[in-house]
């Protein structure tokens, strides 16, 4: 389109300084040149032509807009992404900040853990093993009665563990997220009496019943026994719990 514009003004020129050389000298001449049909519509085309151009040079300033602030908005949703994925990262990081110094403090209480043992002996029950217990009068009077006691006697080999975890399981299944209701178990062994006596059996329970609870004593957020928090700082090894060398 620029070079159409420039044929179209040098042969407008080319004209002009023709016809004035074939006229009267002044302003006679020059009027006559501008006044020859020929003239006179080579100038309409070049004036023609300049619209079109300056129309071609908006259309283009428009586009040129238009990608641009398309690939601002590109770019700040990108960073917004970028942003989300950095404040992940950071929350992920706190939590397992979190997450290894809540096990410090469970291990703190007691390094027992009977959790290993339960999904050993419910991987081994059968099908349809112990739904008579869990239907029977004697448990679900059990389950909706405060402060009871259900003993289930038998000699070695009856299955005695086997129907324990197997109750443990339903409870957790009933009222595992019910914090208003604690879980704690042990199983006892005459094997492991160096590591089952009365205190090691409470600090497991306690150790239990704390695992289940959203906040530890003394966790932010947790209004009672900020003091336990403070005795635990005091006793473990934190940088080796938490990773850190040193």
């Amino acid at each position: 389109m620029v070079t159409t514009c420039q044929l179209e003004l040098a042969a407008l020129l080319k004209e002009l300084q023709t016809r004035c050389q074939a006229h009267r000298v002044g302003w006679e001449r020059l009027k006559g040149a501008f006044l020859a049909r020929q003239t006179r519509e080579a100038v309409q085309n070049l004036h023609r032509q300049c619209q079109i151009l300056n129309s071609m040079a908006a259309i283009d300033a428009l586009t040129l807009g238009a990608d641009t602030n398309r690939e601002v908005n590109n770019i700040r949703k990108e960073l917004q992404q970028l942003r989300g994925v950095v404040d992940g990262v950071q929350d992920s990081q706190a939590d397992c900040e979190a997450a290894r110094e809540r096990r410090a403090i469970l291990d703190w209480i007691t390094p027992i853990d009977y959790a290993t043992q339960q999904s050993d002996f419910i991987h081994r029950r059968h099908p349809g093993t112990g739904e008579w217990l869990l239907d029977s009068a004697e448990f679900k009077r059990w389950l909706g009665t405060k402060k009871q006691t259900l003993l289930c006697p038998g000699i070695p080999g009856a299955g005695k563990t086997i129907l324990t975890s197997i109750v443990i399981e339903d409870l957790v299944t009933r009222f595992g997220k019910d914090e208003s209701v604690g879980i704690a178990y042990v199983y006892c062994n005459f094997q492991r009496n160096d590591q089952q006596k009365a205190e090691d059996i409470l600090a497991s329970i306690l150790k239990q019943l704390a695992h289940a609870r959203a906040l530890l004593p003394g966790e932010p957020g947790h209004p009672l026994m900020k003091s336990i928090r403070s005795r635990c700082y005091r006793e473990i090894p934190w940088q080796h719990a938490s990773g850190n060398p040193g």
